[in-house]
């Protein structure tokens, strides 16, 4: 029987959640950041506090103000922001721990962790590291110039140095995990694998042709889709290539790309070489909120990475799963689709099995839908879901808590 004084995280004990994310904005790490903050609150409520950067886009819906602490934004490590960023996060960190005993402090480096470091050295509260990554080590390397150059080192020593003080961590993938243990000489035992969640109280099917017809699309009899950013690097531009020979299948095929930045002009200009233009929508930036309707109104996603980032776990595959969508994407961590047959897993520079693929999915009649739609739910809620996931990592923290700390704060 567990002892009145053990760490129950779900039960008791104070958080205090720290982050260099801005949760308003609409790229992955935002929406990750969003999602986690509202999940870990809905979990453990006026028992969490967090540390983030002050909203740029106002703070979204669901985000408990009260509960925040805000730094100064860094506006995406820019020179000018960097550092009054690194400051304030030093000291609003400081500031909550010196107000509250907190049992655990979890924080998601980014790069020059050095106020995160600081509160692993002077603080004697017991720290996990959330979505470590070998990514954060090599932006400056990828920055270039004189500044990347002279940044690139201390930002790998202070990542290093903050990785090996935590009790634990958790990674994406498998391969990040392998990656995190070599490149920051953790060890083995104190990196795990949790996999990204998704949100299922707001991706979750509804209706296909009322989505089409709410969006404007009604008038396609098939269609297929990207939803996220980077769109013509992750998957838009596979998609656009193989639509020509989708068109002979299908000639009331329609292609969505959501998302905005500067290649999706390449994009367009490539449909249009390609003749397909009237097939193709491209919707630009959308709010958060209405992705699951868009993706509520494809028939399948893709989600294409090029071999540098097969590591990743991306949130789009998720997303589509939940929404009950067939999903075509790129092997590395994607292997589970094929396994349970959830989609297709293809080479990025394979347009023909793109196509293929698309095309298989893209026959499934009304009773093979809903079948799939079923498999695909019990297979997110068992393994991709925010509340399902969260009860997990609550439970991995007391147990690693119990076995090294002795509670030093417990509320009921």
């Amino acid at each position: 029987m567990t002892s009145p004084t053990a760490h129950n995280l779900a039960a008791n004990g104070n958080i205090l959640y720290a982050s260099p994310f801005d949760i308003s904005l609409t790229n992955g790490p935002g929406i990750n950041e969003r999602e986690f903050v509202t999940s870990l609150f809905e979990a453990i409520g006026d028992r969490a506090h967090f540390v983030i950067p002050r909203p740029i886009g106002g703070l979204p819906v669901g985000i408990p103000q009260a509960h925040c602490t805000f730094s100064s934004p860094h506006r995406r490590h820019h020179p000018l922001h960097i550092i009054p960023h690194i400051v304030s996060q030093f000291r609003a960190i400081d500031n909550a721990i010196a107000e509250r005993p907190y049992d655990l402090l979890i924080f998601r480096l980014g790069p020059l962790p050095i106020s995160f470091l600081h509160a692993a050295l002077r603080r004697n509260v017991p720290i996990v590291l959330r979505h470590l990554s070998t990514g954060i080590a090599t932006v400056f390397n990828e920055r270039g110039g004189v500044v990347g150059r002279l940044l690139a080192r201390p930002n790998r020593y202070l990542i290093s140095q903050v990785a090996r003080r935590a009790i634990l961590s958790d990674s994406v993938s498998e391969q990040d995990v392998q990656q995190v243990v070599s490149e920051y000489g953790v060890s083995k035992d104190r990196v795990v694998w949790i996999d990204n969640a998704v949100n299922t109280a707001k991706f979750f099917p509804t209706d296909t042709r009322s989505a089409r017809a709410s969006l404007g699309l009604a008038h396609f009899q098939h269609l297929a889709g990207y939803v996220g950013n980077y769109a013509w690097r992750r998957g838009a531009a596979q998609l656009i290539e193989a639509t020509p020979q989708l068109l002979r299948r299908f000639p009331s095929l329609g292609v969505i790309v959501l998302g905005s930045g500067r290649g999706m002009a390449q994009l367009q200009q490539r449909a249009n070489e390609l003749g397909i233009s009237r097939h193709c929508v491209f919707t630009g930036q959308i709010p958060y909120e209405m992705v699951p309707q868009y993706i509520n109104a494809m028939d399948v996603g893709v989600s294409i990475l090029e071999p540098r980032e097969f590591a990743a776990s991306e949130q789009k595959v998720r997303q589509y799963l939940a929404c009950g969508k067939p999903v075509v994407a790129t092997p590395g961590s994607n292997e589970f689709l094929e396994a349970n047959e959830l989609g297709s897993v293809v080479a990025p520079n394979d347009i023909q099995g793109v196509a293929q693929q698309l095309e298989r999915w893209l026959l499934l009649d009304d009773s093979s839908r809903r079948d799939f739609q079923e498999r695909a739910l019990s297979f997110v809620d068992a393994n991709f879901s925010s509340t399902r996931l969260m009860s997990h990592r609550l439970g991995m923290w007391s147990k690693v808590l119990n076995e090294r700390f002795e509670p030093a704060h417990l509320s009921s």
